[in-house]
């Protein structure tokens, strides 16, 4: 089975989506599939995949951007079309992608299917919304409407997406996944001046949260979180956040990490007290896994559509608002003896989330696909 797997690229500073990609696309790889990969060359060094992303460079086909705000490629329907004709079922990473339609157009040419997962694209929200509308208008609905499969990753995304789908069974849902990393391995003894600290992982996006979260901080800080600080990772459009941590007066007690990668993300998750994930809207954000690989416990909201977290008794969910928010905040201080026992019931998770089940469930769809489609 030859499988081409479409998405901008992967990298160190590439989001939690593309750590998703790379990931999904080097295990199906391990797992004996024919997989190759159609990306830009955004997140290339030199050329060649980044240090830490070991992939086969003959299995790459890489389109160089002209413009790297809205990830725009260089047309080369010749490549675009040889790597489809190449494919027994193209699976679409990011839908919204510029390359994508150039891909079903070839894809319907040589009649091959296509497996779209969205995985928090919809509904359309944060910058750039009419550019989106206009893309859903023109593109998105058809390239939806006639996916072979739509790749939900939480029961709640699930009937989010269904209404684009030419029929309800068309949607299934595969959860996301991650490679457990030997986080014990990591010395997680803080720096002589680090004081506890709740610690939250993302971008900077309206619908992570992460000004309910400084707000809600604010409300509590001074009572039973005075001997914890809030540590904020990430960098993408933190101006905004920052500003609003001057105004409220937590710049003593509000660190900002930058952008964590690799032994320092593992280093960070090791150190801090417990995660925070304070989504307006989530699908399954990836940092839940990363959390419950280093045995921490979780603050997250419930509009992330994982109740695994409180089921297992390995967290605390909230409603996103500042205020619930605070009352999670101070629940979890309150209940701080519990937290070595939630850590450990946080990697329970582990198991059911490893990529070596979700690889099969991804092969076993891409095969009912093909299974499906009509020989030529």
């Amino acid at each position: 089975m030859r499988v081409l797997s479409v998405n901008v690229g992967f990298g160190p500073q590439a989001g939690g989506g593309a750590e998703r990609n790379y990931q999904m696309a080097a295990h199906l790889l391990e797992a004996g599939i024919d997989i190759r990969l159609l990306i830009t060359d955004k997140w290339l060094v030199g050329g060649e995949v980044p240090p830490g992303y070991p992939f086969p460079r003959e299995r790459l086909t890489v389109l160089p951007l002209i413009n790297r705000r809205f990830d725009i490629a260089l047309p080369r329907p010749r490549l675009v079309d040889a790597a489809v004709r190449d494919a027994d079922v193209i699976h679409l990473l990011n839908y919204m992608a510029a390359i994508v339609p150039a891909v079903c157009s070839a894809a319907r040419r040589h009649g091959k299917p296509w497996v779209v997962s969205p995985v928090g694209l919809l509904p359309l929200r944060e910058h750039s919304v009419p550019l989106k509308q206009t893309f859903q208008t023109f593109w998105g609905n058809r390239i939806l409407r006639e996916a072979s499969r739509l790749i939900a990753v939480t029961p709640a995304e699930q009937a989010i997406i269904a209404p684009y789908a030419a029929s309800p069974e068309r949607v299934v849902v595969i959860p996301n996944a991650i490679d457990v990393h030997p986080v014990g391995a990591i010395s997680p003894a803080p720096r002589p001046e680090s004081r506890p600290f709740l610690l939250f992982l993302g971008g900077f996006n309206l619908t992570k949260g992460a000004d309910l979260l400084v707000k809600a901080f604010a409300q509590v800080s001074r009572t039973r979180l005075g001997d914890y600080d809030l540590v904020l990772a990430g960098d993408s459009r933190r101006g905004p956040i920052e500003a609003l941590v001057d105004r409220l007066g937590l710049s003593q007690r509000v660190r900002f990490a930058g952008w964590l990668a690799g032994p320092e993300k593992q280093r960070t998750l090791a150190q801090a007290s417990f995660v925070v994930i304070p989504s307006r809207l989530d699908a399954m954000t990836i940092v839940v896994l990363e959390a419950a690989a280093a045995g921490k416990p979780v603050l997250m909201t419930t509009a992330c559509g994982f109740p695994d977290v409180e089921d297992s008794g390995g967290g605390h969910l909230v409603e996103p608002s500042v205020d619930d928010l605070g009352r999670g905040l101070e629940w979890m201080v309150d209940h701080r003896e519990r937290w070595p026992d939630m850590g450990r019931r946080m990697k329970t998770l582990l198991e059911r989330y490893s990529w070596s089940v979700m690889t099969e469930r991804y092969i076993d769809v891409f095969r009912d696909v093909l299974n499906e489609t009509p020989t030529s």
